[in-house]
């Protein structure tokens, strides 16, 4: 340890002569705090780090975060809360994820490769339907010891409903939850394995695998009469780290109805499996404070036409008690619907002894169970999705574990399905059209082996990509979207599914389509995208 921290104290010096030489004045804070009793703390070299995101102080001895301030970090901690002293010298603990490392050497850097980029390729997106999220900011290596932190204890920035954090919160995104994400090594994936002697991804049992159907919401008494959602999440409802959203936010569109709210238990006539009211529930979570949150809501038109989502009230179910003993058994459930915020720490909210929600629990069919063990370890989706989702990650099995010979070989994976696939799931429309033409393909191809499929499940989901990829004009997918929108929305949709199941190829498709240049980068999958580094 001696070793170490001269090591680091000689670090200090030289960064301080760099900065004198380059003209720049020596960083405000430079002393080295004591070292407390218990902790693993270090002074950190380059110190000063940009904030993300507004955050008020929680508890005594917290720093309160502003969007954009520079806070200069004093401490690191291994639970993920660091000390911090902000551009007014007030002190307190800050939360890592809230921040982003500044090095002018690298944003200069960053910004001469973006202006070259695009005078290369132009700055006009190539899809409005299947996008790729923006670039990351590159960090430095960091040769000091770093500690992994779970990122279950880090609090997220607080919603008041789950349709605000859907649409705000790329971490509660199914696109988040299906990207393959490095381990701790960088490496290999912490939530993608591969039985190399069976050729195939290695099976994850959980704690909490089972079958969600929603029956229906009672008493409603008119509300929805422009449309209603049900959003579901697992819910952290910690008292320590605060309350927070601890996996992706799932979304049903509810019939509405005078009185009752209820959900199909199959594709629609159309082929709509939006208003579909099973889902999967998958947790590996070992703490009983994480519970299952369903949240009613209600679509409102404004002034101007639009349409806005108003919570109604929630319900929650605990997965597990203090033991581990999973405590969501196989039955009938009739849960009054609360009327409470979901970060309302004082008032547990009032029961409405009028709205109920009737739900079934069961244990997935034998004819799913082989695709839901190889799902992520936390996930909720629709019964509907699972095959395509996955062949999705059977395909990124074999190319980032099975056939990559060097984990060192390439930061960008050329490969269209994992680059594009993870993001177009977020438009819940286009997973639930692939899916369709998906499980209609699938049956013709039962003879095949499970290799040859994956590989016909690439080749139909890369040229959905490409014909919607090269069309400009695409309306973008929205829950809160009104009836025209919807109705231009499913034409358009349509249309896709007819050039792909006319069995003809991506040229012939495109020969009598208006089409825009596509970028080469959307066909590459980042290793250290936003959603693959932990």
């Amino acid at each position: 340890e001696e070793s170490d921290e001269e090591e680091e104290e000689v670090e200090m010096k030289r960064e301080e002569k760099r900065g004198m030489k380059n003209g720049e004045s020596a960083p405000d804070i430079v002393e080295r705090p004591e070292k407390r009793e218990g902790s693993r703390g270090r002074v950190v070299s380059g110190n000063l780090f940009y904030v993300l995101s507004d955050l008020p102080a929680d508890q005594d001895g917290d720093l309160p975060l502003k969007k954009g301030d520079v806070i200069a970090i004093i401490e690191t901690r291994s639970d993920g809360w660091w000390m911090g002293e902000n551009e007014a010298k007030q002190r307190g603990l800050v939360p890592r994820t809230f921040l982003s490392h500044l090095n002018k050497d690298d944003v200069m850097r960053e910004q001469k490769e973006e202006e070259k980029t695009n005078r290369l390729m132009g700055r006009e997106e190539t899809s409005q339907v299947i996008q790729r999220a923006p670039e990351p900011e590159r960090q430095p290596v960091d040769t000091q010891r770093t500690v992994r932190t779970d990122r279950s204890t880090v609090p997220r920035p607080r919603y008041g409903s789950l349709g605000e954090a859907f649409l705000y919160d790329k971490h509660v995104s199914l696109s988040c939850h299906l990207t393959p994400r490095l381990s701790e090594s960088n490496l290999s994936f912490h939530d993608l394995f591969w039985n190399h002697k069976q050729d195939m991804l290695r099976k994850r049992h959980v704690r909490v695998s089972k079958l969600v159907r929603l029956v229906r919401i009672e008493k409603m008494n008119g509300l929805g009469a422009d449309g209603g959602l049900v959003r579901v999440c697992l819910f952290d409802r910690s008292s320590k780290t605060g309350r927070q959203i601890v996996s992706n936010v799932h979304t049903i569109r509810a019939k509405c109805g005078r009185s009752d709210w209820t959900f199909t238990e199959k594709r629609d006539k159309n082929g709509d499996g939006l208003s579909f009211g099973e889902l999967v529930l998958r947790s590996n979570y070992r703490l009983s404070r994480v519970n299952l949150l369903i949240q009613v809501s209600t679509l409102e038109k404004t002034t101007n036409g639009d349409l806005q989502e108003r919570p109604v009230g929630l319900i929650e179910l605990p997965l597990l008690d203090d033991t581990g003993n999973v405590l969501l058994t196989n039955k009938s459930y009739a849960e009054s619907v609360k009327e409470v915020s979901l970060f309302d720490d004082l008032h547990p909210g009032v029961a409405s002894s009028l709205r109920k929600i009737i739900l079934k629990v069961r244990d997935p069919p034998r004819e799913m169970t082989h695709y839901i063990d190889s799902m992520p370890d936390i996930l909720l989706l629709s019964p509907l999705h699972l095959s395509p989702i996955y062949y999705f990650r059977r395909h990124a099995g074999r190319v980032l574990i099975r056939d990559r010979h060097s984990p060192f070989s390439a930061e960008l994976v050329n490969d269209l399905t994992l680059a594009l696939f993870p993001s177009s799931c977020d438009d819940a429309d286009t997973l639930d059209m692939m899916a369709r033409l998906w499980v209609g393909t699938e049956k013709t191809l039962a003879n095949l082996n499970c290799e040859d499929i994956t590989t016909q499940f690439h080749q139909l989901f890369s040229s959905l990509c490409l014909l919607t990829l090269a069309r400009p004009h695409m309306t973008p997918f929205s829950w809160l979207s009104n009836q025209s929108m919807i109705d231009k929305r499913v034409k358009e949709m349509k249309g896709l599914s007819t050039s792909l199941g006319a069995k003809t190829t991506v040229s012939t498709a495109l020969l009598t389509e208006k089409c825009q240049p596509l970028r080469p980068l959307f066909f590459s999958f980042d290793l250290f995208g936003e959603h693959s580094l932990d």
